[in-house]
């Protein structure tokens, strides 16, 4: 028998396929429009005669079983994740715009916990937001373990701004502040507790822009990801978190050395873990996750800098060791 996810998946997939049929739209696309058919209570919006009665039907009796109502915010999040993953094979969808794995969000999740007070009001700003998978698999967690989150994504690409809101609504949170705006200029947000990023690698184009960061380019374009880091750190609150998903190969980068002078500057590297192998194809595109903490009256440096790899989560004893392992490195040096 199908779990709940794998029926929700089915569902909203085959939804998703008489669309694209329908009205010759992307999978994508076709996502966005089954996930604002269901938001606008279950029914098929029809405009100049599309799709046809017949598709109307179909989809109308597809939306009339779907269980969302019986399932948890996280079972819609990872139904709506393998929708997505499907998106990115049917529609070919670039390297930096693809989901965000779960493990990440698991592992920022975790170290939040350790280092934030669950009652107090969090402020969660994920810049890059993309279609939402790692802010909302982040929110789902703090939000169980008790913690009062509200939440911000900003993104510049349309369509993936249009499927984080209506993956982040369906899961019924009404608590994150989507905004379309190049994540490098000026941002009208509040104040972050915790900023986060799977960040674009590559070279940002405005060079005039890029100028106004201490971690731009002398000469040429400068690398995308080093501004994201220095613009989070920007409006992040002092004792802030910010985790940041960047190339394991950074910090060997000759450009990217200033980021080390630039993190001492603003606050204290406390955590590089490495992701699973298994992950990735190519060693090349191997990614670690990097915990910096802004300084600040509550904050110092770690005694030692936690250089760690995650397990293969399928590998259960393994990933109970690695998170007791970070646990007593906390208890060790805070």
């Amino acid at each position: 028998m199908k779990t709940l996810v794998e029926r929700i998946f089915k569902d909203i997939d085959e939804s998703n396929l008489l669309l694209k049929e329908a009205l010759d739209l992307s999978y994508m696309e076709a996502y966005i429009e089954t996930a604002e058919n269901i938001l606008d209570g279950r029914t098929t919006r029809v405009i100049e005669d599309q799709p046809k009665q017949k598709v109307v039907k179909q989809l109308n009796d597809i939306y009339s079983h779907l269980e969302l109502e019986i399932a948890s915010p996280e079972e819609i999040r990872r139904a709506n994740q393998f929708i997505l993953l499907k998106a990115a094979q049917e529609d070919y969808i670039q390297s930096n715009h693809r989901i965000t794995p779960d493990l990440i969000g698991q592992i920022i999740a975790y170290f939040s916990l350790l280092f934030i007070k669950k009652e107090e009001n969090i402020h969660l700003v994920d810049f890059g937001v993309g279609t939402g998978n790692l802010l909302t698999t982040v929110m789902n967690q703090l939000q169980a373990e008790g913690s009062k989150i509200k939440a911000t994504g900003i993104d510049i690409d349309d369509l993936l701004l249009s499927a984080a809101i209506v993956t982040s609504s369906m899961q019924g949170h009404q608590d994150i502040q989507f905004m379309k705006q190049d994540v490098l200029t000026n941002l009208f947000i509040e104040p972050a507790d915790i900023v986060m990023s799977d960040l674009p690698v590559g070279y940002y184009s405005n060079d005039d822009q890029a100028k106004e960061f201490k971690l731009s380019f002398d000469e040429g374009h400068s690398y995308a990801h080093l501004l994201f880091i220095e613009q989070a750190l920007n409006y992040l609150k002092e004792n802030g978190l910010a985790f940041f998903v960047v190339p394991s190969e950074i910090f060997q980068d000759e450009k990217a050395k200033s980021l080390i002078q630039y993190t001492h500057e603003v606050g204290f590297f406390q955590a590089i873990i490495q992701l699973p192998q298994i992950f990735f194809k190519n060693e090349k595109n191997h990614q670690s996750i990097v915990f910096i903490q802004k300084k600040g009256s509550r904050a110092k440096q770690a005694k030692e800098v936690l250089i760690a790899r995650a397990p293969d989560f399928t590998q259960k004893e393994k990933v109970f060791t690695f998170f007791n392992d970070i646990s007593t490195w906390k208890n060790q040096n805070f």
